[in-house]
């Protein structure tokens, strides 16, 4: 992957405030390493701590807050290697502080973390550092994929930097109105353990989430699950971050099923003003977004809300016409209402009727609340931007009633 690309929601890095940095030596044996909001008790470290159960759609969560990303690819495969960011393009793109779904299949975390050493309940040193964690997903298998390392260390004070230090990941599953699943599987479990000092030296952890098939719901076999990137030592351990998955096995979008990242509303960007390929349809989309009062038909008594822009923050959910009999309904009236609406329309030899929410969304003329329009525009680029929007559906994953957006570029 050559960019992370700029998503409309990225994070805004932070600097850490200056440390004195003091000599790395051994504690006494009284003294140990204790997490923010820990009380610093030796012993056994217990397992990652779990996030709080998905209870909606990640997109819908990801709509409330602004979270969405530009995928200009429309390539229609259903295979393909996992993601492939790496720590130092998360590093790169985020700097000290940051969350990002860069696309499905590729997420980015960068945080700081805070360690105090304690004799007792006096805090005696300190230790700081950058975590990072590049999140890759795949098509072809239930999974996804968190590598984590840690650079940056920085002390005050004396730190026994032989001591264990560990990374691992609690989840939780999905209990929605929809359907629900179990917590998604963590391997290895429950930690990678190393020194500090291997961790210094760049050591890394390499855990897999899968979701197995059969555990879903709906005949996707969707599987959401949330997880928690935990750090730990001797004397206990804290949650660092917190993100979400998905799983599934949809038939009409490849074999062996997927894991993506989903906690961000996808952005189909492969429409352009200028293009020959689809010009003419992505001229229509763009005035139906900015002008939707100068569309037709009218809707009586004005005011067209026409949604799908990233900036309407009303996104379209996908139609799938063949999942049951409410959505064939539904795409046989969304049909119908375009058919009805263009029939009075005068236009040209090779031109076609092309309309905006697309037939294939929930949003589509057949909504019945008038906020559409329609427009004859050259029917072979009409033809191209159907078969780029359904290469899109394949190739970013985008499930029966996923919520998604429209980029028009000018």
């Amino acid at each position: 992957m050559a960019s992370l690309g700029s998503p409309a929601a990225a994070s805004t890095a932070v600097t850490p405030a200056p440390i004195v940095v003091g000599p790395i030596e051994k504690v006494s044996a009284s003294g140990y390493v204790a997490l923010p909001g820990q009380t610093a008790t030796p012993g056994k470290t217990p397992p990652p701590r779990p996030p709080v159960a998905e209870t909606e759609h990640a997109d819908e969560s990801a709509r409330r807050l602004g979270i969405t990303y530009d995928s200009p690819e429309a390539r229609a495969t259903t295979q393909a290697t996992p993601g492939t960011v790496t720590l130092r393009q998360c590093r790169k793109a985020l700097g000290n502080y940051g969350h990002r779904v860069i696309n499905r299949y590729n997420f980015c975390a960068v945080d700081q973390v805070t360690f105090a050493v304690r004799v007792g309940t006096k805090e005696i040193a300190r230790v700081w550092w950058r975590e990072t964690t590049a999140g890759q997903g795949y098509k072809g298998a239930r999974k996804v994929t968190l590598i984590t390392g840690m650079d940056q260390f920085r002390f005050r004070g004396r730190i026994d930097t032989t001591q264990p230090l560990r990374i691992g990941v609690g989840t939780s599953g999905y209990n929605g109105s929809d359907g629900k699943n179990p917590p998604a599987k963590a391997s290895p479990y429950p930690w990678v353990t190393g020194t500090m000092n291997s961790w210094r030296q760049g050591k890394t952890a390499t855990i897999t989430l899968s979701g197995a098939a059969g555990k879903g719901y709906s005949r996707d076999d969707v599987f959401r699950s949330s997880f928690a990137v935990n750090a730990a030592n001797v004397s206990g351990n804290s949650i660092i971050f917190v993100d979400g998955v998905r799983f599934d096995s949809a038939s009409y979008l490849g074999k062996n099923g997927a894991g993506v990242f989903d906690r961000s509303v996808p952005t189909m960007a492969k429409y352009r003003t200028t293009s020959a390929r689809n010009g003419a349809v992505a001229r229509h989309i763009q005035q139906a977004q900015t002008k939707p009062n100068t569309t037709y038909p009218p809707k009586a008594g004005g005011g067209k809300e026409i949604p799908g822009s990233p900036a309407s923050k009303s996104p379209l959910h996908r139609l799938m016409s063949t999942w049951n009999k409410a959505a064939r309904d539904r795409y046989r009236k969304n049909r119908s209402t375009v058919t009805s609406a263009c029939r009075p329309l005068t236009h040209h030899a090779g031109e076609e009727c092309d309309e905006f929410p697309f037939a294939s969304s929930w949003e589509g003329a057949g909504a019945g609340n008038g906020n559409y329009s329609v427009k004859y525009v050259n029917g072979t680029q009409n033809g191209n931007a159907g078969t780029d929007l359904n290469n899109w559906y394949v190739s970013d994953r985008i499930l029966h009633f996923d919520a998604f957006y429209v980029k028009i570029f000018t």
